[in-house]
């Protein structure tokens, strides 16, 4: 149970340190458009493609090294190409509804080069 704490502690620690490094230090940064989409009432039947929309604003190319996701009824694809800054690129999700009733909330962590550290975006429904 204390190594449990522990680990716990030292992970909040590790991402508050990482999250102290200032864009205004230089290097890339990534900013979404929106954090959340909401796509309202959807049929279980009808798969959805989504587009999160980011754009680089820092000033050396940002990477996304990697897109985790909270729902294996989602899928997604991203450029694994360098972003330069001040360009525009999206990460393109599939949502399938089929396993999924009700309200839902989906979420999406970009792990990426960027100053910023880890970023969280969503998508909620309400699947009939």
């Amino acid at each position: 149970m204390k190594k449990t704490a522990l680990l716990i502690l030292l992970t909040i620690g590790s991402l508050l340190a990482h999250a102290q490094q200032s864009p205004a230090e230089g290097g890339a940064v990534l900013g979404f458009e929106t954090a959340k989409i909401d796509l309202g009432k959807v049929s279980k039947d009808e798969p959805k493609i989504i587009k999160f929309v980011y754009s680089n604003t820092g000033t050396k190319p940002l990477l996304i090294t990697n897109v985790d996701v909270s729902c294996g009824c989602i899928v997604p694809e991203w450029s694994k190409q360098p972003l330069l800054p001040d360009r525009q690129d999206a990460i393109t999700v599939r949502f399938d509804p089929r396993t999924k009733q009700g309200y839902t909330l989906l979420s999406l962590y970009v792990k990426s080069n960027s100053a910023n550290g880890l970023q969280i975006v969503r998508i909620q429904a309400e699947v009939e």
